[in-house]
């Protein structure tokens, strides 16, 4: 762990005055956390994760190499009904939704990989529901299509979360899959505003030709994943308490300093937090 970062983060803790430790809730958690986005502060001991996966397997990686500030579920998040599990040769595109076969012969690299090794029916349990859940500041979901099923499930959840990691859907790779368009609606009724993509997966378009092109760039957009975060443009109905957990996040997973920097402006105005102790961190860690 990066000494400098850690101590980054106690100092801005420090600063805002928070006693209890951002709560990051992951759907889909992956235990490869090397990609997690919020790997660096959990391994710096600023924040707690709750995360719930479906596939045994997966799950049993988790609970083994779990850190004293992680619990995991062995849940299905959706949308409280009865569903299949289908399974592929590639785990990843494990889904509560059934492949569109019409993708598999249109895009390239992804028929092998779509190969179904079985089937498990299972029970989903919408987040609203989840007893002793507690109060979540960052979700991130990533479930293969069913992203606006957790979503739904989770009106209330969602009033004190303020930032958003979700996978989103640009071609459909599965049947009645929703796309980027219904996530982004819905999640803006709901107070969130798009602020960046991490990443795009892109694919090439098969042809009976297209093996005779040299060095193809692959261009469709198949997939990827965006971030939300609260609208600090009119912040006025947002509370302190949520903004200085914001700032938590936005400096200690994604680095979006410029943003953390707005809240520091709102915070002072609210008289929450000292000016010379913003120009103090602004010293020490931003610009050296």
């Amino acid at each position: 762990m990066d000494k400098h970062f850690q101590t980054k983060v106690s100092a801005l803790y420090d600063i805002l005055n928070l006693r209890d430790h951002v709560r990051i809730g992951d759907v889909g958690a992956n235990p490869m956390r090397h990609d997690a986005p919020y790997r660096d502060l959990l391994a710096s001991g600023g924040c707690k994760v709750v995360g719930f996966e479906p596939q045994e397997d997966t799950m049993k990686n988790l609970v083994e190499n779990k850190g004293p500030n992680e619990e995991y579920f062995n849940t299905a998040v959706g949308d409280g009904t009865l569903g299949v599990l289908t399974l592929h040769k590639g785990t990843g595109l494990t889904s509560l939704l059934r492949i569109r076969q019409a993708t598999l012969h249109f895009l390239r690299g992804l028929r092998r990989a779509a190969r179904e090794t079985g089937k498990i029916e299972i029970a989903t349990q919408r987040m609203d529901d989840i007893q002793g859940l507690g109060r979540l500041d960052f979700l991130k979901i990533d479930i293969q299509g069913a992203e606006l099923s957790v979503f739904k499930s989770a009106v209330n959840t969602l009033k004190n979360v303020t930032a958003i990691q979700t996978e989103v859907s640009f071609f459909p790779l599965y049947e009645q899959q929703p796309s980027f368009g219904e996530i982004d609606v819905f999640l803006r009724g709901c107070g969130f505003i798009p602020h960046s993509f991490a990443h795009i997966e892109k694919r090439l378009v098969l042809s009976k030709w297209a093996g005779q092109v040299p060095n193809y760039v692959p261009m469709q957009m198949l997939d990827g994943d965006i971030i939300y975060l609260r609208d600090l443009s009119a912040p006025e109905d947002l509370e302190t308490s949520m903004l200085k957990r914001m700032a938590i996040l936005t400096e200690g997973i994604f680095g979006f300093t410029d943003v953390t920097l707005k809240i520091f402006d709102i915070l002072v105005q609210r008289q929450e937090i000292r000016e010379d102790s913003v120009l103090s961190y602004l010293n020490d860690y931003l610009t050296t």
